[in-house]
């Protein structure tokens, strides 16, 4: 088991989903920091449609890796589509350009985007449902209430 938890924040404006990696430890403390992190660059995740983000610690840093996924654009298409992606990266913080992570999130994420476009009808459905994992699976989803991020 690679991962702690994963959060679920389906009320939120953009509707997001969280994993907390073995690394960081309880999965509170992580929700915390995510939450910091997103009241501190709300202007920069508001303006998409969903964010996958994963939680992890370094022996120097805590870090916060972040996919941001645009749907409304053109080219996209229908539902699953190809949607632009962005990715962040957060380190104690504060904005990072630095292009590493751990090779557990990679597999995560890709397949969170394969249960999306295999399984999954609408963003609406895929808000509301995940993909198992194997032996990444963390132990325990937890769904965060709306007012969990007053700001989002």
């Amino acid at each position: 088991m690679s991962f702690n938890a994963r959060l679920n924040f389906e009320h939120t404006n953009p509707p997001m989903r969280a994993y907390v990696h073995k690394t960081w430890g309880h999965y509170q403390e992580a929700e915390e920091y995510l939450n910091d992190v997103l009241h501190k660059y709300e202007k920069e995740f508001t303006k998409y449609d969903f964010i996958l983000a994963a939680v992890w610690r370094s022996e120097t840093s805590n870090n916060l890796d972040i996919l941001r996924f645009d749907f409304s654009v053109p080219s996209v298409g229908i539902w699953p589509g190809n949607p632009v992606i962005s990715p962040w990266s957060i380190k104690n913080g504060s904005y990072d350009p630095r292009e590493t992570t751990l090779e557990d999130i990679v597999i995560v994420f890709g397949k969170e985007g394969e249960y999306r476009r295999m399984m999954t009808k609408s963003l609406e459905e895929y808000v509301k449902t995940w993909p198992y994992l194997g032996k990444l699976e963390p132990p325990i989803t937890v769904p965060i209430p709306r007012n969990e991020i007053s700001n989002l």
